[in-house]
């Protein structure tokens, strides 16, 4: 059984499904709706405090692994359609 989980531990999930691309049951909504919003509350808090030193830090030091143009590519490289022809 595929879950999905928020928290640590194995006694935290979710939701559940059979496979990833299933239908999702929601088995705690708490932790569903709540727990991640409450994640993303305390990771924009971490970067506004302190005069938002945290934000500053990573706008100065990130490097991104591709350009712009890099990344189009290589997502348009991805993106596509293959037919199987059962008949070959």
């Amino acid at each position: 059984m595929y879950t999905s989980s928020v928290g640590v531990g194995s006694s935290c999930y979710a939701t559940k499904a059979l496979a990833p691309s299933e239908t999702i049951h929601i088995v705690n909504p708490h932790l569903t709706y709540l727990g991640k919003a409450k994640v993303l509350a305390m990771a924009a808090i971490d970067l506004l405090w302190d005069d938002v030193s945290g934000a500053h830090t990573i706008l100065r030091d990130y490097k991104p692994p591709m350009s712009h143009a890099e990344y189009l590519e290589f997502q348009r490289g991805i993106n596509h359609t293959e037919t199987f022809d059962g008949a070959a």
